[in-house]
Order: C-alpha cells, then structure tokens, then sequence
C-alpha cells in the first residue's frame, strides 16, 4: 500500500472474550490479506515488556508523551488501578513496513475496547 487512500475501513473484529487480568493482548490488522499491523496492549509490569517489544531503546520517550506517532510506531498509554497501575497500547507494523498506513482510529478503537475491559482510563 502507498496512501491512507488505499486502506479500507476495519470491518468488526473477530474478538474472543477479554479476561480483564490478561496482562497482554494482541489484535493483528490484515489488509488485501496481509498482515499489516500488530496492536498490542500491555498491563501492569508488562509495560516494560511493551516497551522491549517495540524495539524502541528510549523508554523516557514514553514517558514524556504518554501517546504519539514515530517512525511507524503509534502508543497510547492509560491508568489501570486494577493492574499495578499502567497500561501501552501500541502499533507497530510487521515485517519493518513503517511506510503501511495504520487505518485510521484502529489504536484508538483497540485501546478503548481494552482499557474498558480491564477497568483502565487512556491518557488524554
């Protein structure tokens, strides 16, 4: 793909129930039958893990903006009381495409899905 023009809206995700103590999830984006993007979310102490994941060696990055695009990589955070206190949310593309257009509102939609399940709050 080459533009946001040549992605077509997510049709419904095929979702299995979310257990609201998973510590990690992951929701993969398939365009013109590829995988395209992972989404992930990540709870409690496995946020550090979602910061590995991402390849991302700058942690504070994070920190400093709680949610933010760069270099094809786009995250989200949020407050979990119930899960130690923090979540990620992240896109990353697969097989190093950071050119694959991320369609739109896909984070946003997959970080509120998750954070409602698990009793969490997205950073604003």
């Amino acid at each position: 793909m080459s533009s946001q023009d040549d992605v077509r809206p997510i049709s419904a995700p095929n979702d299995g129930p979310i257990h609201p103590l998973a510590p990690v999830e992951d929701c993969f984006v398939v365009s013109d039958g590829d995988f395209s993007y992972r989404l992930s979310a990540y709870y409690g102490p496995f946020v550090q893990n979602g910061y590995t994941d991402t390849g991302v060696s700058d942690r504070a990055k994070f920190a400093e903006r709680p949610e933010g695009a760069e270099n094809g990589l786009h995250w989200t955070s949020g407050s979990c009381p119930g899960q130690h206190g923090s979540a990620f949310f992240v896109a990353a593309p697969l097989a190093g495409d950071s050119e694959a257009p991320l369609p739109e509102d896909a984070l946003a939609e997959f970080a509120a899905r998750s954070a409602k399940a698990h009793g969490c709050t997205l950073s604003t």
